[in-house]
Protein backbone atom coordinates (compact mmCIF):
# COMPACT_ATOMS: atom_id res chain seq x y z
CA UNK A 1 0.00 0.00 0.00
CA UNK A 2 1.41 3.38 -0.94
CA UNK A 3 1.23 6.71 0.79
CA UNK A 4 -1.00 7.97 -2.07
CA UNK A 5 -3.64 5.30 -1.56
CA UNK A 6 -6.76 7.13 -0.31
CA UNK A 7 -7.67 4.15 1.89
CA UNK A 8 -4.35 4.51 3.72
CA UNK A 9 -5.28 7.87 5.24
CA UNK A 10 -8.73 6.66 6.27
CA UNK A 11 -7.36 3.51 7.90
CA UNK A 12 -4.61 5.42 9.65
CA UNK A 13 -7.10 8.01 10.97
CA UNK A 14 -9.43 5.33 12.29
CA UNK A 15 -6.75 3.11 13.83
CA UNK A 16 -4.76 5.94 15.39
CA UNK A 17 -7.59 8.08 16.76
CA UNK A 18 -10.80 6.05 16.45
CA UNK A 19 -12.11 8.57 13.91
CA UNK A 20 -15.57 7.18 13.08
CA UNK A 21 -15.94 9.54 10.11
CA UNK A 22 -12.93 7.86 8.51
CA UNK A 23 -14.44 4.43 9.09
CA UNK A 24 -17.80 5.56 7.71
CA UNK A 25 -16.00 6.85 4.61
CA UNK A 26 -14.46 3.40 4.10
CA UNK A 27 -17.94 1.89 4.34
CA UNK A 28 -19.28 4.38 1.80
CA UNK A 29 -16.47 3.51 -0.60
CA UNK A 30 -16.97 -0.25 -0.39
CA UNK A 31 -20.60 -0.88 0.58
CA UNK A 32 -21.90 -1.50 -2.96
CA UNK A 33 -19.02 -3.82 -3.80
CA UNK A 34 -19.47 -5.78 -0.57
CA UNK A 35 -23.25 -6.11 -0.97
CA UNK A 36 -23.02 -7.13 -4.64
CA UNK A 37 -20.42 -9.76 -3.86
CA UNK A 38 -22.50 -11.15 -0.99
CA UNK A 39 -25.63 -11.23 -3.15
CA UNK A 40 -23.92 -13.06 -5.97
CA UNK A 41 -22.33 -15.53 -3.59
CA UNK A 42 -25.43 -16.19 -1.46
CA UNK A 43 -28.22 -15.66 -4.01
CA UNK A 44 -30.63 -13.94 -1.65
CA UNK A 45 -31.02 -10.22 -0.99
CA UNK A 46 -31.86 -10.60 2.71
CA UNK A 47 -28.89 -12.91 3.32
CA UNK A 48 -26.63 -10.59 1.32
CA UNK A 49 -27.73 -7.63 3.43
CA UNK A 50 -27.07 -9.53 6.67
CA UNK A 51 -23.73 -10.79 5.41
CA UNK A 52 -22.61 -7.33 4.22
CA UNK A 53 -23.42 -5.94 7.66
CA UNK A 54 -21.40 -8.73 9.25
CA UNK A 55 -18.46 -7.92 6.94
CA UNK A 56 -18.46 -4.32 8.16
CA UNK A 57 -18.75 -5.37 11.81
CA UNK A 58 -15.70 -7.61 11.34
CA UNK A 59 -13.92 -4.80 9.54
CA UNK A 60 -14.60 -2.47 12.47
CA UNK A 61 -13.26 -5.01 14.95
CA UNK A 62 -10.22 -6.10 12.92
CA UNK A 63 -9.04 -2.94 11.18
CA UNK A 64 -6.41 -2.23 13.81
CA UNK A 65 -4.77 -5.55 12.80
CA UNK A 66 -4.35 -4.49 9.16
CA UNK A 67 -0.59 -4.59 8.50
CA UNK A 68 -0.41 -2.65 5.21
CA UNK A 69 1.35 -5.59 3.54
CA UNK A 70 -1.30 -5.87 0.84
CA UNK A 71 -3.89 -3.52 -0.55
CA UNK A 72 -6.84 -2.79 1.68
CA UNK A 73 -9.24 -4.08 -0.98
CA UNK A 74 -7.47 -7.47 -1.02
CA UNK A 75 -7.67 -7.68 2.75
CA UNK A 76 -11.35 -6.70 2.72
CA UNK A 77 -12.00 -9.27 0.00
CA UNK A 78 -10.66 -12.01 2.26
CA UNK A 79 -13.06 -10.89 5.00
CA UNK A 80 -15.95 -10.96 2.48
CA UNK A 81 -15.08 -14.47 1.30
CA UNK A 82 -14.70 -15.81 4.84
CA UNK A 83 -17.94 -14.20 6.00
CA UNK A 84 -19.91 -15.58 3.06
CA UNK A 85 -18.42 -19.03 3.62
CA UNK A 86 -19.38 -18.86 7.30
CA UNK A 87 -22.95 -17.98 6.36
CA UNK A 88 -23.15 -20.84 3.87
CA UNK A 89 -21.92 -23.25 6.55
CA UNK A 90 -24.29 -21.95 9.18
CA UNK A 91 -27.27 -24.07 10.01
CA UNK A 92 -29.59 -21.08 9.79
CA UNK A 93 -28.56 -20.36 6.20
CA UNK A 94 -28.93 -23.97 5.11
CA UNK A 95 -32.46 -24.22 6.46
CA UNK A 96 -33.61 -20.78 5.28
CA UNK A 97 -32.23 -21.29 1.79
CA UNK A 98 -34.91 -23.85 1.03
CA UNK A 99 -37.75 -21.47 1.90
CA UNK A 100 -36.65 -18.09 0.56
CA UNK A 101 -37.31 -17.14 -3.05
CA UNK A 102 -34.46 -16.21 -5.34
CA UNK A 103 -34.78 -12.54 -6.18
CA UNK A 104 -34.13 -11.53 -9.76
CA UNK A 105 -33.61 -8.20 -11.36
CA UNK A 106 -30.54 -6.67 -9.73
CA UNK A 107 -31.28 -3.39 -11.45
CA UNK A 108 -31.38 -4.74 -14.99
CA UNK A 109 -34.92 -3.56 -15.61
CA UNK A 110 -35.42 -0.14 -17.05
CA UNK A 111 -38.66 1.79 -17.02
CA UNK A 112 -38.20 2.41 -20.74
CA UNK A 113 -37.98 -1.25 -21.78
CA UNK A 114 -40.89 -3.07 -23.29
CA UNK A 115 -42.55 -5.36 -20.70
CA UNK A 116 -41.53 -8.47 -22.66
CA UNK A 117 -37.92 -7.31 -22.68
CA UNK A 118 -38.06 -6.66 -18.93
CA UNK A 119 -39.50 -10.10 -18.34
CA UNK A 120 -36.79 -11.73 -20.48
CA UNK A 121 -34.04 -9.85 -18.62
CA UNK A 122 -35.54 -10.91 -15.31
CA UNK A 123 -35.73 -14.51 -16.50
CA UNK A 124 -32.12 -14.48 -17.68
CA UNK A 125 -30.95 -12.89 -14.42
CA UNK A 126 -32.80 -15.50 -12.39
CA UNK A 127 -31.38 -18.33 -14.51
CA UNK A 128 -27.89 -16.86 -14.17
CA UNK A 129 -28.19 -16.57 -10.38
CA UNK A 130 -29.64 -20.08 -10.13
CA UNK A 131 -26.77 -21.42 -12.24
CA UNK A 132 -24.27 -19.51 -10.14
CA UNK A 133 -25.68 -21.04 -6.96
CA UNK A 134 -25.24 -24.56 -8.42
CA UNK A 135 -21.49 -24.07 -8.83
CA UNK A 136 -18.93 -25.13 -6.24
CA UNK A 137 -18.04 -22.21 -4.00
CA UNK A 138 -14.61 -21.73 -5.53
CA UNK A 139 -16.08 -21.65 -9.05
CA UNK A 140 -18.77 -19.21 -7.92
CA UNK A 141 -16.09 -16.95 -6.45
CA UNK A 142 -14.07 -17.02 -9.66
CA UNK A 143 -17.07 -16.13 -11.85
CA UNK A 144 -18.03 -13.29 -9.50
CA UNK A 145 -14.51 -11.91 -9.27
CA UNK A 146 -13.55 -12.14 -12.94
CA UNK A 147 -16.74 -11.94 -14.98
CA UNK A 148 -18.94 -9.77 -12.76
CA UNK A 149 -16.38 -7.57 -11.02
CA UNK A 150 -13.77 -7.52 -13.79
CA UNK A 151 -10.79 -8.32 -11.56
CA UNK A 152 -7.58 -9.40 -13.26
CA UNK A 153 -6.36 -12.99 -13.07
CA UNK A 154 -3.42 -11.77 -11.02
CA UNK A 155 -5.67 -10.01 -8.49
CA UNK A 156 -7.81 -13.13 -8.18
CA UNK A 157 -4.78 -15.36 -7.69
CA UNK A 158 -3.50 -13.06 -4.94
CA UNK A 159 -6.84 -12.76 -3.15
CA UNK A 160 -7.65 -16.46 -3.40
CA UNK A 161 -4.13 -17.69 -2.64
CA UNK A 162 -4.09 -19.70 -5.88
CA UNK A 163 -1.57 -20.09 -8.68
CA UNK A 164 -2.33 -18.10 -11.82
CA UNK A 165 -2.68 -21.25 -13.95
CA UNK A 166 -5.11 -22.74 -11.44
CA UNK A 167 -7.22 -19.60 -11.58
CA UNK A 168 -7.36 -19.76 -15.37
CA UNK A 169 -8.21 -23.47 -15.58
CA UNK A 170 -10.74 -23.35 -12.75
CA UNK A 171 -12.40 -20.32 -14.30
CA UNK A 172 -12.62 -22.10 -17.65
CA UNK A 173 -14.40 -25.04 -15.95
CA UNK A 174 -16.72 -22.67 -14.08
CA UNK A 175 -17.61 -20.83 -17.29
CA UNK A 176 -18.34 -24.10 -19.06
CA UNK A 177 -20.67 -25.16 -16.26
CA UNK A 178 -22.43 -21.80 -16.43
CA UNK A 179 -22.75 -22.11 -20.20
CA UNK A 180 -24.37 -25.52 -19.73
CA UNK A 181 -26.79 -24.01 -17.22
CA UNK A 182 -27.70 -21.16 -19.54
CA UNK A 183 -27.83 -23.02 -22.88
CA UNK A 184 -31.55 -22.34 -23.31
CA UNK A 185 -30.74 -18.60 -23.49
CA UNK A 186 -27.91 -18.84 -26.03
CA UNK A 187 -30.13 -17.83 -28.94
CA UNK A 188 -31.69 -14.88 -27.10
Amino acid sequence: MTQTDPDYDLIKAFVATGNRKAFNRLIECYQDQVYNFCYRFLGCQADAHDCAQEVFVKLFLKLQHFRFESSFSSWLYRIMINTCNEMVRSKQYKSSRNTQPLHAGMGLESGFDHPEKQMMRSEIEQAFQTGLMKLKQVHRLLIIMRDLEGQSYEEIAQKMGMKLGTVRSSLARARQKMADELKEFQDV
